[in-house]
C-alpha cells in the first residue's frame, strides 16, 4: 500500500512538474478562409505557439479554454451553434492540439429595414446607395460585412456634405430560438453644409493663381471628392512638397465650412539626368534642369540635353499656366535637333509656341512652329523652312502606364504648311498610331499595336527628313534596322516615304516573378504608291518588369529578306 502511494505521489509531481523544451502546435479542421483566421486569432492556446518551456499544466488549461473560445470567434460569421472536439496529444518535445469543428449552418437574416431621414433622404446618390447596400434578406449573417457595409453608407453621407450624419437607430436583432436574425438602420442625415471661403498659407505664390486650382466655389455643396482633387492637383503641380487640407467646421458660418490648405513649397530648382539602352539608339543619356516658381503667377523654365549614338538635342521650354493650371498650359520651345541615321542627316532648329489641354484621358495640344532644316537623305540635299500649325489629340486610358493589364493609347497628329506664309513647300500630314494591351487570365497579356501616316507634298525632294515616313526599328517592324524600310532612290538608299502602314501582334506570358517570354509577328512599310511591299519579322522575346517599365529583349526575323537574318532588339520604357 506505501508503494502504491509512494507511485500515486510521484505522477502528481511528474504532472505539476514543469516540461522544460515542450511546444504545442495548433491544428484546425472543419472552417477555413475568414472564419479560420479569426479563430486562430482568439484562440489562447494558438497565441502560444511558438512558446518553449510550456508546462503540461499550462497547456491543458488553454486546451480547456478552447472550446468556448472557438464558438466565440465563429459567432460574428453568423455560427451560433458550432460543435468542438477537442483532441491534446502530448509529446516528449512538442503538444498537437487539433480542433474539430462543425459550424453548422449560419443563422440567416429574415428581415433588413433600412432608410434615410432628414434633408438627405431624397438625395438621388444615397438613395442608390441604400437600394445597393450589401445585406440582404435571406443572406446568412456575417457581422463583420454588416459593420463595413454600415460604416461604408455614412461615410458616403458625409462625404457629399452631410456631415452630421449619425445613426439614430442600429439594431442587430439576434433570437437564438428561432435562430433569425434581423437588421433595422435608420440614418439621419443632417442639413447638407457646403464650401466656405479657402485660405492658402506657406506659400509665396499669388493667392490668385493658388485659387485657379480649386475646383469648387464658395457656396457649392461641400464633397471630399473634390477636397481630394484639389490636394491632388496641388500636389501634382511640382510646386509644393507637402499639401494639407484642413476643413474648419469650428469656423462654420451658417452651413458653409471654411477651408485652410497649408502649403510647404518643393525646391526652387530641379536637376535629374539618366541613362538608356536601345538598339535603335544605342546608349543614351540626358541631363535636366527646371526652375520651378519663376515668379509669383506659377511660370517655369526647363532645359533638357539629350545624346545617343544617333542624335543630339537640346530644348529650352518657358511654360505659362493658364486659367486652369491642373489641365492647361502654354509652352514657348526651342530646340535645336541633329540626327545622323545611315544616309539620314538632319539638322533641325525650331521655335514655337503650343497650348496643351488635358480633359479626362484626353490630352489636345495645338501647336504653332517655325522649323529650319538642313537635310540630307540618300543623293538628295536641301533646306526647307517651314511654319507649321498642328494638332495632336492623345487618348491613354490604362490601369497602369508602367506594367499595364488594361489599357490603351490612341494618337491622332496633324500638321501643315502653306508655301509663301514663311514656307519654302506646301504640305498636309497626318498620323494615326494605336496601341491595345488586355490581360488573358493573370499571367498572359495580348499586346496589339498600329499605325497609319500619309503626307501631301507637291515634290517629296522638298520634304525634310523629318517630316517623312519610315520605317523599322525597335518600336516598328522588328527584324529590320532602325528607318531602314522606305522607298529607295538610285543608289539604293532608303529616302522615306508618303505614306506609313505598319502593325503588330505579341502574345506575352509570365514565366515566374517579374519575368516573361514574349512571341510576336510585325508587318510594316513606308511607301509612295497604295500598292505597297509590307516587310514581315517575327520573333521571340525575353521581359522583365523593372521599377521604370518593361525590359524588351528580342531577336526577331526578317521573313521578307533572303536568309530570314536576325536582328536582336533591345528597348526600356512604360508600356503606355
Amino acid at each position: 500500500m506505501r508503494r502504491l502511494c509512494r507511485w500515486m505521489f510521484l505522477v502528481v509531481l511528474l504532472a505539476a512538474a514543469p516540461a522544460y523544451g515542450a511546444s504545442v502546435k495548433v491544428e484546425i479542421k472543419g472552417v477555413s478562409d475568414k472564419s479560420k483566421a479569426n479563430v486562430l486569432a482568439v484562440l489562447a492556446i494558438a497565441q502560444a505557439q511558438g512558446q518553449e518551456n510550456l508546462t503540461a499544466a499550462r497547456i491543458r488549461y488553454l486546451d480547456a479554454q478552447a472550446p468556448d473560445q472557438i464558438r466565440r470567434a465563429l459567432e460574428p460569421f453568423g455560427y451560433y451553434r458550432a460543435q468542438v472536439e477537442t483532441d491534446l496529444k502530448p509529446g516528449p518535445q512538442e503538444w498537437v492540439a487539433t480542433y474539430h469543428i462543425r459550424p453548422g449552418a449560419p443563422i440567416p437574416v429574415t428581415a433588413v429595414t433600412l432608410q434615410l431621414t432628414g434633408p438627405g433622404h431624397s438625395n438621388p446618390t444615397l438613395d442608390q446607395a441604400v437600394k445597393n447596400f450589401p445585406i440582404h434578406k435571406g443572406d446568412p449573417l456575417d457581422q463583420p460585412r454588416y459593420e463595413q457595409a454600415k460604416g461604408e453608407l455614412r461615410q458616403q453621407a458625409l462625404a457629399l456634405g452631410y456631415l452630421d450624419a449619425q445613426y439614430s437607430d442600429h439594431r442587430l436583432r439576434l433570437n437564438l430560438e428561432t435562430y433569425q436574425a434581423e437588421v433595422a438602420l435608420t440614418l439621419a442625415t443632417g442639413p447638407r453644409y457646403r464650401f466656405g471661403p479657402v485660405s492658402f498659407s506657406g506659400s509665396d505664390l499669388s493667392p490668385q493663381f493658388l485659387h485657379k486650382y480649386v475646383p469648387f466655389a464658395p457656396g457649392d455643396y461641400y464633397s471630399r471628392a473634390q477636397l481630394l482633387a484639389l490636394q491632388q492637383a496641388l500636389q501634382n503641380s511640382e510646386y509644393f512638397k507637402r499639401v494639407d487640407i484642413e476643413p474648419r467646421r469650428d469656423k462654420t458660418v451658417g452651413k458653409e465650412v471654411p477651408i485652410d490648405v497649408k502649403l510647404e513649397p518643393s525646391k526652387p530648382q530641379k536637376y535629374s539626368a539618366g541613362v538608356g539602352y536601345g538598339t535603335d539608339t544605342g546608349p543614351r543619356g540626358s541631363v535636366g534642369w527646371e526652375y520651378r516658381r519663376i515668379n509669383r503667377f506659377g511660370q517655369k523654365m526647363k532645359a533638357q540635353y539629350r545624346l545617343s549614338r544617333i542624335y543630339q538635342e537640346l530644348g529650352v521650354d518657358y511654360i505659362i499656366p493658364t486659367s486652369h493650371p491642373a489641365t492647361d498650359r502654354m509652352d514657348i520651345t526651342a530646340t535645336v535637333h541633329n540626327e545622323t541615321v545611315n544616309n539620314q542627316v538632319s539638322r533641325t532648329r525650331l521655335i514655337g509656341v503650343s497650348r496643351l489641354t488635358t480633359q479626362g484621358t484626353i490630352q489636345r495640344t495645338l501647336s504653332l512652329n517655325y522649323q529650319n532644316e538642313d537635310f540630307t537623305v540618300g543623293e538628295t540635299s536641301g533646306v526647307s523652312s517651314l511654319l507649321i500649325p498642328g494638332a495632336n489629340w492623345t487618348r491613354i486610358d490604362a490601369d497602369n502606364r508602367i506594367y499595364t493589364h488594361r489599357g490603351s493609347r490612341v494618337t491622332l497628329d496633324l500638321r501643315g504648311a502653306m508655301k509663301g506664309l514663311a514656307s519654302d513647300t506646301s504640305l498636309v500630314r497626318g498620323d494615326l498610331s494605336a496601341k491595345i494591351i488586355r490581360s488573358i487570365g493573370t499571367e498572359n497579356r495580348l499586346i496589339a499595336r498600329g499605325e497609319f501616316g500619309a503626307v501631301h507634298v507637291s515634290q517629296l525632294s522638298s520634304l525634310p527628313t523629318s517630316l517623312r515616313f519610315f520605317a523599322g526599328g525597335d518600336t516598328s517592324v522588328r527584324g529590320y534596322a532602325y528607318n531602314d524600310l522606305g522607298p529607295t532612290d538610285a543608289s539604293g538608299a532608303v529616302v522615306g516615304g508618303q505614306y506609313l502602314l505598319v502593325g503588330s501582334l505579341e502574345y506575352e506570358r509570365t514565366i515566374v516573378g517579374k519575368w516573361g517570354a514574349a512571341v510576336f509577328y510585325d508587318v510594316g512599310n513606308a511607301f509612295d504608291t497604295f500598292t505597297p511591299h509590307l516587310y514581315r519579322g517575327a520573333g521571340v522575346g525575353l521581359r522583365w518588369r523593372s521599377p521604370v517599365g518593361m525590359v524588351r529583349v528580342d531577336v526577331a526575323t526578317a521573313l521578307s529578306r533572303p536568309g530570314h537574318p536576325l536582328r536582336l532588339h533591345i528597348s526600356i520604357g512604360p508600356d503606355l
